[in-house]
């Protein structure tokens, strides 16, 4: 079942859980920040833009 799903999902474009987290991960890296850091980083930029 969750093949099915997951090949539906990859049709229409969408990440698999694996891609994403490669895309995490290599974001990071090229960031130069910690798993905690990015966690941080990403908690501030989304609160600035939800309180807009």
């Amino acid at each position: 079942m969750n093949a099915i799903i997951e090949e539906s999902l990859r049709m229409r474009g969408i990440k698999t859980r694996r891609q994403a987290q490669r895309l995490v991960a290599q974001a990071r890296q090229s960031a130069n920040l910690s798993e905690e850091d990015a966690l941080a980083l990403a908690t501030e930029e989304t609160r600035k833009l939800r309180h807009r």
